[in-house]
């Protein structure tokens, strides 16, 4: 691993969860990928085979 920390969250719920109906989730995963400072960067919406790929480009990106 690179070290990256991360959380992940549910409320086993899914898209009918209070959660995902406050936050208007359309899609399942939804990421986010949030700063030190809590601002959200980007948001990964679904899963596809490369959905990996792009948060740790984002990742590191962000990281310059």
């Amino acid at each position: 691993m690179d070290g990256t920390k991360w959380s992940n969250v549910s409320d086993l719920k899914g898209i009918k969860g209070e959660i995902a109906m406050t936050y208007n989730v359309q899609a399942l995963p939804l990421s986010y990928l949030i700063d030190k400072n809590g601002k959200i960067i980007e948001i990964f919406s679904g899963y596809t085979n490369d959905s990996f790929v792009e948060i740790f480009a984002a990742i590191e990106g962000n990281r310059k």
